[in-house]
Order: C-alpha cells, then structure tokens, then sequence
C-alpha cells in the first residue's frame, strides 16, 4: 500500500478481479496482509487493486512462523469484525 492509500497486489487480484463483485455487492471489503510502501515500481505492480467500491482492511503484515506468532493477538483482535 502506499501512503495514498492505494493497493498493488504481488498477484492476480488485480482491480478488474474484485470489480466483478460490484455487481451483486453495492461495495467489496478485501481483509489481506498490506505492506507499506513508499513508492512504486511500475514494472513490478503494474496494476492497482483498490478503486472505486473496492476498499481494504488492513491484516498485519508477518511472514514465517515467528513473525505470526509475533502477531497473533493483533490477529486475534480481527476476529470480532467477523462477528
């Protein structure tokens, strides 16, 4: 994510994936891990994820076991959302 707020995935959940959605749904909520970031690479991210109906919810960022277990609680708090 960067500091404007828009989304680049490191796969194929691109904006055209989720906007699929926006026609049974009146907005799209996407829970994922999100990385900071400064800038992009346009040759890496090319395409965005976030747009107009689509907005995400941030999931700390881990990676590895270690990292998971260092933010379980963080993760834990998450499950009342889906209550």
């Amino acid at each position: 994510m960067t500091p404007d707020g828009t989304v680049y995935p490191y796969s194929v959940f691109d904006y055209p994936f989720w906007r699929c959605y926006l026609e049974v749904f009146d907005e799209v909520v996407v829970f994922a891990r999100v990385e900071k970031i400064g800038e992009v690479d346009p040759t890496t991210m090319p395409a965005k994820s976030s747009g107009p109906g689509v907005t995400f919810a941030e999931i700390p960022e881990f990676r590895g076991a270690r990292q998971y277990l260092q933010t379980y609680k963080k993760l834990c708090a998450l499950r009342g959302l889906f209550s």
